[in-house]
């Protein structure tokens, strides 16, 4: 590990990797919670703005829920090999998650900007998610182990 921290090509190589890593993970947590979902049906006294209220909300917890095990994952394995440069190298993470992600290909073929807008906002709700349980999980590491020390 010592190796790949101060090998800055291995290091952006890691951090790559753990890109595409949280991109697959998160597919796969994605399409195993929208598998098991139930969706709503919608009464005929339920009006367009209400369902999309819901439809937002509900997109909203799907996003997030299914992007935080696997910030979860990759956080770790982060912090494990990176440890203080774990939020740095989070970023290049974020950013090959952002390339390798479906909808960015979506954004640019969607008709009007509401739709490239909602296409963008799953994935960078997730990197915003990742970047966050990072910092989080830093935070609460480096806090545990310079207590365990004193």
């Amino acid at each position: 590990m010592f190796l790949i921290r101060n090998n800055k090509f291995a290091s952006w190589c890691v951090a790559f990797c753990m890109g595409i890593l949280f991109r697959y993970i998160y597919g796969l947590a994605k399409n195993l919670w929208d598998s098991n979902m139930i969706y709503l049906s919608f009464s005929d006294s339920t009006t367009k703005l209400q369902i999309f209220f819901l439809t937002l909300v509900l997109n909203l917890i799907v996003e997030i829920t299914s992007s935080l095990v696997p910030a979860i994952l990759c956080g770790l394995l982060l912090i494990y090999i990176f440890q203080k440069k774990a939020l740095f190298f989070s970023i290049p993470a974020i950013a090959i998650f952002l390339v390798l992600s479906s909808r960015l290909y979506r954004f640019w073929q969607a008709p009007d900007l509401g739709m490239q807008i909602s296409a963008l906002v799953g994935p960078i709700l997730s990197g915003i998610v990742f970047a966050l349980t990072v910092w989080l999980l830093l935070r609460l590491l480096l806090k545990k182990v310079t207590t365990q020390v004193n």
